[in-house]
């Protein structure tokens, strides 16, 4: 015999007191309640709403109705556990006592490789997991909205499209190839190139669509700005954002030290210069953008990379929000200068601060390839 149940989420918008009766009318085995913080103040950051008190009252009542009624259904609640909330166990047992027949909790995750920032801000302290198994090519029909089979229920841009059953039957998308090379790459650990490796691997990588022609992608769904806002908001300590705008064609010590700095601030997003920026005020670069990333990836100091398009930084400044910019003094006179000041002022905006380290004396990328072309 089957069981069913139903999930409610804790925001109080769609579990009132009518709607809970009405679903468990319909004969449900099992209610559970995700509720992500046993007190109100916390439960606003997490949440993002002051619902805490109306998640209670209908706890209560979906208790009484279940006296009153005389119906054999169980009651769950859900915590997810973030580093903010993983001391508030014991509370929850004490704020929910008698309200649930049992309390689950589970750590959060990068689920569907969408929300790296749960790595370097959500994550429980005691969570030292390296590699998450994952289920789900296996044993698992995920369906979208609009048809589609996906390997993720979680796939908001439609990267892990695999088939499309308004053309094909659910059994074929099932047993199809598509499906086939996605349990082999499981199987063999070979996701790189795929959004599954950023959440199995919890990292955060470049990504190609699985069936391109059903890809919504959205740039702009992996920045963690908004997480780190409400936590800001909240005045609670956080991994904050440091941007690093470099063109480093040839990575000398004075690199170093600029990224150096910037990993004793937080984590690295370098701002690589795009070759029509670095030509917009340099000579030709001596290695094109993609050798200059490889190289990057390589530093430890390194969390990320994205293209600087051009030698102004107010269009990415502006998308990421970073905490803090970092660059050498250099940039206090010549070409830059005027870009110094558009820097400064715009991140003065968001309350982000400009660190300039000292210019290390006697290292030039410049000065490097003209002492090659004299010895030439």
């Amino acid at each position: 015999m089957g069981y069913t149940y139903v999930y409610l989420t804790s925001n109080g918008s769609l579990a009132t007191p009518e709607r809970i009766r009405a679903v468990v009318d319909a004969g449900v085995d099992s209610v559970k309640f995700s509720v992500n913080a046993p007190e109100r103040k916390l439960y606003e950051f997490i949440h993002g709403r002051d619902d805490f008190d109306q998640v209670m009252e209908h706890l209560k009542y979906l208790n009484q109705y279940r006296r009153e009624s005389g119906r054999d259904f169980k009651i769950y609640l859900t915590g997810i556990l973030t580093r903010y909330t993983e001391h508030t166990k014991d509370d929850y047992f004490k704020v929910f006592d008698g309200l649930a027949d049992q309390i689950v909790f589970k750590d959060v995750y990068n689920q569907g490789g969408y929300m790296p920032e749960i790595d370097w801000q959500l994550k429980c302290t005691h969570d030292k997991e390296q590699t998450r198994r994952c289920n789900l090519p296996f044993d698992a029909l995920c369906v979208t909205c609009e048809g589609y089979l996906s390997v993720e229920n979680a796939d908001f841009e439609n990267m892990l499209i695999v088939a499309d059953l308004n053309k094909v039957s659910l059994k074929e998308g099932w047993y199809g190839e598509k499906m086939k090379e996605v349990r082999r790459m499981f199987l063999e650990d070979c996701l790189e190139g795929t959004l599954c490796h950023g959440c199995v691997h919890h990292c955060q990588s470049p990504a190609r669509p699985l069936m391109p022609e059903y890809a919504t992608e959205n740039p702009d769904i992996f920045l963690d700005r908004q997480v780190r806002e409400r936590i800001k908001a909240a005045g609670l300590p956080y991994t904050k954002l440091v941007y690093v705008p470099m063109a480093a064609d040839i990575l000398h010590p004075g690199h170093i030290n600029i990224l150096k700095t910037a990993a004793s601030l937080g984590r690295v997003v370098v701002g690589l210069f795009s070759d029509e920026a670095i030509r917009s005020y340099k000579p030709e670069p001596y290695m094109d953008y993609e050798q200059r990333k490889t190289v990057l990836e390589s530093v430890k100091y390194v969390d990320e990379i994205v293209c600087q398009e051009t030698k102004d930084y107010s269009d990415n400044l502006r998308r990421y929000r970073p905490d803090y910019m970092v660059h050498g003094t250099d940039w206090r006179t010549g070409p830059l200068a005027e870009v110094r000041q558009s820097a400064i002022d715009l991140m003065t905006q968001w309350g982000g601060e400009v660190v300039e380290p000292d210019y290390t004396q006697g290292v030039s990328s410049t000065k490097f390839k003209q002492k090659v072309k004299q010895t030439e």
